[in-house]
């Protein structure tokens, strides 16, 4: 239901990327976001990325953007609360788009505006009934140590039984 990673975002070859593979299915309505300024205020992480960028390529391709957004839509706040997200600060400089998307795979670059740097947490939701899944998740950014460290998150949506899952790092 919910993919996640927090992390360094830099610059160049040091920009955080998230990747995702929505299954075979039909489309999928998802939130993506890059949350930095809300990490700062509400959660009081130090360091944060004060104006994060963010762009989505695919499906399956690196060069053909899907959706980009730099300081998230007011009008997205009731899809964000419908899937279980946090709450934006509203007319914050935090990132996020809600898009259809293809079945494929898609990459998330997260870079901050003006070539700033900063900890940021890009996050993947599945909006609605499921016609596709959610099926990976991966990013490549800084490891980091202390407050920066790199913290991978995933959330299983309800249902009777237990999940198998496959996590490495490579």
């Amino acid at each position: 239901a919910n993919l996640s990673t927090r992390g360094q975002a830099g610059t160049g070859q040091s920009v955080l990327t998230a990747g995702c593979v929505i299954g075979p299915g039909g489309n999928k309505k998802v939130i993506v976001r890059a949350v930095g300024p809300t990490l700062g205020s509400t959660f009081s992480l130090p360091g944060v990325l004060a104006d994060p960028v963010l762009t989505v390529f695919g499906p399956n391709s690196s060069t053909a953007v899907a959706a980009t957004n730099d300081n998230w839509n007011p009008a997205d706040a009731a899809t964000f609360t419908s899937v279980g997200a946090f709450a934006l600060a509203p007319g914050g400089r935090d990132a996020a788009v809600v898009a259809t998307l293809a079945p494929g795979s898609y990459t998330a670059q997260v870079t901050g505006a003006n070539n700033t740097t900063g900890l940021v947490l890009v996050e993947v939701y599945e909006v609605g009934a499921p016609a596709a899944k959610l099926v990976n998740i991966s990013t490549r950014a800084q490891v980091g140590t202390g407050a920066s460290v790199m913290i991978p998150g995933i959330v299983v949506s309800s249902g009777s039984g237990t999940r198998r899952l496959v996590i490495r790092a490579a």
